[in-house]
């Protein structure tokens, strides 16, 4: 990401989780804000890359591009959960890695558009 600061719906959006599951990692100390103003957050775009290679054991690949919850990814499908997990075990759409402390399974939103091109 270009941007030297991202706000936190930037942010989240780029770590593939939810804007309040940010302010719990804020709690815990994992991803704490560069800048605060007012109520607003703002994080360095290489503070939210180093906590996805730290944390989360992966990469940003500008190619593969932004990451989607499982949520996201069911409400795009329009399918249930059960659903979605028997995709993953069929190995028709696996997720790249999951979130610490929710273990919240994260797609690339490549990944989503390249398994809707095939149905």
């Amino acid at each position: 990401m270009n941007k030297a600061l991202l706000t936190t719906k930037d942010a989240s959006s780029l770590i593939g989780c939810s804007q309040s599951t940010l302010r719990n990692y804020e709690a815990v100390g994992l991803l704490v804000p560069a800048v605060k103003v007012g109520n607003r957050r703002y994080y360095a775009s290489s503070q939210v890359t180093d906590f996805i290679l730290d944390c989360c054991s992966g990469s940003i690949d500008s190619e593969q591009g932004y990451f989607l919850s499982s949520s996201d990814v069911r409400k795009r499908l329009a399918i249930s959960n059960e659903t979605l997990e028997e995709l993953d075990k069929q190995g028709a759409l696996i997720p790249c890695r999951r979130l610490p402390l929710s273990h919240k399974r994260l797609y690339y939103a490549s990944d989503l558009e390249k398994f809707i091109s095939r149905m």
